[in-house]
């Protein structure tokens, strides 16, 4: 930017600086276009160096094996414990035997009373008093 000021300050004064000002903004300009190219190079270039080390990272951080999980949910009343799972596998089960289709369940919600050993469930948010013994 300085040299933009500097080129108005000589356009003022004399058209002989204005003429060497220009010139020299052509060479700086075309030294700079030059510079722009060979950056422009360099990083395509390094692009195509860096791909197949990102890959090859990729790919031995998937080779590992994933450890799943095991969770195991109970309650205990009385010295009885049931797990959980086995009470949503009824509802599914007793859900399906009504004439659904277990891939139509969206959400399933469970409440459990303990005193009266049941599970009310609510499958995709329709209340309709049903349950299951457990």
């Amino acid at each position: 930017m300085a040299k933009s000021a500097t080129s108005s300050t000589a356009l003022a004064e004399d058209k002989k600086t204005t003429t060497l000002v220009t010139a020299q903004t052509k060479d700086t300009d075309s030294k700079a276009k030059k510079d722009t190219e060979a950056l422009k190079d360099n990083k395509d270039s390094a692009k195509s160096e860096s791909k197949p080390k990102a890959n090859s990272r990729r790919s031995s951080s998937r080779s590992g094996v994933k450890k799943d999980i095991v969770i195991e949910t109970y309650f205990e009343k009385d010295g009885e414990q049931v797990k959980i799972e086995d009470i949503t596998e009824r509802i599914k089960q007793q859900y399906k035997d009504e004439g659904h289709r277990i891939g139509a369940i969206k959400s399933l919600k469970t409440y459990l009373n303990v005193e009266e050993r049941r599970a009310y469930y609510v499958v995709n948010g329709k209340a309709e008093d049903k349950y299951v013994e457990f």
